[in-house]
């Protein structure tokens, strides 16, 4: 059999990407299906899991049995979610260990950068940018947030989103 990727899927990709099919996390055979593949990799000896976009799946109680399934194969495996909003809900002990704190990265940048932000790499809502952030103000925006990392493999790093760096 032969892929020809001009063609249209027979089936419905996340952002109308065909090598990311949505499923129907709703079906016992799917839920199954993906539990077994979470248990494999852990029983494999892999560390965690980095879930991306978890809120995308909706079905009630799916991430609390990930977790419950994870966590009975290794229970020191690391389950972080990739949340762009805030994440709290995410947090209380019975669907992740940790997320990706994007609520941090948009102050952290205009903080950082100053008015030197190269807008047009932030302008989309998940960084929700803010104007420059003056040092007073620092301590009350973060005072309920988690550290979190400023760039990772899909999304520019730090020194990226500053149009010109000055030497210190």
């Amino acid at each position: 059999m032969v892929l020809d990727g001009s063609q249209p899927a027979n089936y419905v990709g996340w952002m109308n990407n065909r090598a990311l099919p949505e499923f129907n996390h709703e079906h016992p055979d799917v839920r199954e299906y993906i539990m077994a593949i979470a248990e494999y990799w852990i029983n494999f000896g892999i560390d965690g899991w980095r879930l991306d976009v978890p809120f995308e799946i909706e079905t009630p109680g799916f991430w609390q049995e990930f977790r419950s399934r994870v966590k009975a194969c290794n229970p020191e495996a690391y389950i972080v979610g990739e949340v762009w909003t805030d994440a709290r809900q995410w947090l209380d002990g019975s669907q992740f260990d940790g997320v990706m704190n994007y609520l941090f990265t948009g102050p952290t940048i205009a903080f950082t950068a100053q008015s030197r932000v190269r807008r047009e790499l932030v302008e989309a809502p998940s960084y929700y940018p803010y104007p420059p952030f003056p040092l007073p103000n620092i301590a009350r925006k973060f005072r309920n947030f988690s550290p979190s990392i400023l760039g990772k493999f899909n999304s520019p790093n730090l020194t990226y989103l500053i149009a010109t760096m000055s030497p210190v």
